[in-house]
């Protein structure tokens, strides 16, 4: 990958998965009417439960993001062999998301992707992208349609 992204550093996609939990965390209600009237789900379970774990989603990652590092062990049946696993980006992943859990699944989909320095590009079910569209501009908050 040759993008700007790809090389940004760990310490800067950490804060931004972070920052887009927090913007999430603080429209929490107007995603939860949203995710209400668009799937058609009761309000109650879209705020308690399907748009926080779409923040958690986030915030996993980021925790994850921190934790990444090349790992290197000896192979367990082959003597004098050694692996190793180096975390590097791997390009454009095209990210579908259902209609059932549409920001839940998204952001399942979404986060690891750009917390190890992918480009994504998302198509949300044409049924329910309103909050598709409300997460896309929580990324033009945080800034990161600069990337």
């Amino acid at each position: 990958m040759h993008g700007r992204w790809s090389h940004e550093t760990i310490t800067k996609r950490v804060y931004y998965l972070n920052r887009i939990a927090d913007l999430i965390q603080a429209r929490l209600e107007d995603f939860a009417r949203a995710e209400s009237l668009d799937q058609g789900k009761p309000l109650w379970l879209a705020r308690t439960m399907e748009i926080p774990r779409a923040i958690d989603n986030f915030r996993f990652f980021a925790t994850a993001l921190m934790q990444s590092r090349e790992i290197f062990t000896p192979h367990p049946t082959i003597p004098n062999v050694i692996s190793y696993t180096v975390r590097n980006p791997i390009g454009v992943a095209v990210l579908i998301s259902p209609w059932n859990l549409p920001l839940y699944l998204l952001t399942w989909k979404i986060a690891p992707c750009i917390a190890f320095g992918c480009t994504c590009v998302c198509k949300p079910s044409e049924f329910t992208s309103v909050t598709a569209g409300m997460l896309a501009q929580v990324f033009i908050d945080v800034g990161m349609y600069l990337y």
